[in-house]
């Protein structure tokens, strides 16, 4: 029965995959630190000079982490804003869709839970919105892209506890 999914062949050859990535991180005051970087790719096969399918466009990203050691009773507070920034993907196999770039937004924050723990570990709590502003895109490694946007809006709650298992 066919499920009128695509369907994949693999082949094996020789290619040539340059690159490289960059990546840096700054206390540019005591509470707050930049971190950000580029990747890079170029693909190509060399048996028919196209370039390899699936291949990355090139990407970067940059963000502000603020912490602060108590505030509002909460410990270990942090606050974070991060860019996520995609190049279109033109450069692409003839059988492959090209992809266009995009742009994504995420923030977050997060804090120790006062009175639980331990003492020596804490339990935490982290939130996190990606994709703040909605954006529809399409991945570009994506095996959905022609036919399915990737997540848009995207909340996260994650709570920790921490425990020590006693052999």
């Amino acid at each position: 029965m066919d499920s009128g999914l695509p369907k994949y062949e693999y082949k094996q050859g020789n290619a040539i995959l340059k690159g490289g990535e960059f990546s840096i991180q700054a206390e540019l005051f005591r509470k707050l630190v930049f971190s950000g970087g580029i990747d890079i790719v170029y693909s190509r096969n060399q048996s028919d000079t196209h370039p390899l399918p699936r291949t990355t466009p090139n990407r970067a990203r940059a963000g502000l982490r603020w912490t602060e050691d108590s505030i509002l009773g909460l410990k270990n507070f942090y606050f974070s804003i991060n860019g996520r920034f995609y190049d279109s993907q033109y450069r692409v196999d003839p059988k492959e869709t090209p992809t266009k770039g995009y742009n994504l937004i995420d923030v977050g924050l997060g804090f120790e839970l006062p009175h639980f723990g331990d003492g020596t570990s804490k339990p935490t709590v982290d939130l996190s919105i990606q994709n703040v502003f909605n954006v529809s895109y399409v991945d570009h490694l994506s095996r959905y892209k022609d036919y399915a946007l990737n997540p848009g809006l995207n909340a996260i709650l994650k709570v920790s506890f921490p425990f020590t298992a006693i052999p």
